[in-house]
């Protein structure tokens, strides 16, 4: 493939990940460097280079790009919602605010991570008791 094409692909990568992927590629193919050097550059084994060689083989770009992860999502609740619910208070409790982020949107958060929830920074002013 074209090194501009390559390059383009570089800046539409997603993530690291893929763009490490497309990265390597390019050194083996269009920059001739060995597998050996492009494996040692990105922490990987050789037959990871190999692997995502054969993967750009079989299917060009779409096979350096990451793949659907299995499993069901996290849990999300919206800042603008954590925001509505943390709006209608003064003071909670860790475990008081997850209790109310599960009555209002039915999202089940830890007491540790409502901890966090209400340290940052849209809720600087209503910190937990104690």
């Amino acid at each position: 493939m074209a090194t501009t094409e390559m390059k383009d692909a570089l800046k539409r990568a997603k993530n690291k990940n893929e763009y490490a992927r497309i990265a390597a590629v390019n050194m083996v193919l269009n920059k001739n460097i060995d597998v050996d050097t492009v494996a040692d550059g990105f922490c990987v084994s050789r037959g990871t280079v190999y692997a995502w060689l054969a993967a750009y083989d079989r299917n060009g770009l779409d096979g350096l790009a990451d793949d659907a992860r299995p499993g069901r999502p996290p849990p999300f609740v919206s800042r603008a919602q954590l925001e509505e619910i943390i709006g209608g208070a003064k003071r909670f409790t860790a475990l008081g605010f997850v209790e109310l982020v599960d009555k209002r949107t039915g999202v089940k958060y830890s007491e540790q991570y409502g901890h966090r929830l209400l340290r940052s920074p849209a809720s600087r002013s209503r910190r937990p008791f104690g």
